[in-house]
């Protein structure tokens, strides 16, 4: 969640579509961020970048971390599209280098 720029990021290495109690549950919090802090309701936006694709159910905190680092490493606050791009799968050797990291 970004309140400075009225926008809401979901990555997902599943590709699924965020449930509507999540995604109401979110709205909400910024809304009430944005009352609490600016005095208004501003309409959060949201963005769904192109995560890589987690290939099976066991290896989703490698890509959570993987994406944490792309994120930290690539100081994104706006160009989300541009580092979130890749729908394949993390090589064997990228999830090796995870692990040890």
């Amino acid at each position: 969640m970004c309140p400075k720029d009225n926008v809401i990021v979901c990555l997902c290495s599943l590709h699924h579509k965020i449930p509507e109690a999540a995604k109401s549950l979110f709205t909400n919090a910024f809304k009430v961020h944005q009352l609490a802090t600016f005095g208004n309701r501003k309409k959060a936006s949201w963005i769904f970048p192109k995560t890589r694709v987690q290939p099976n159910g066991n290896d989703c905190g490698y890509y959570v971390m993987k994406n944490m680092i792309d994120i930290v490493s690539a100081s994104i606050t706006k160009n989300w599209m541009e580092v979130f791009n890749d729908p394949t799968a993390l090589t064997e050797e990228v999830l090796y280098d995870l692990r040890d990291r």
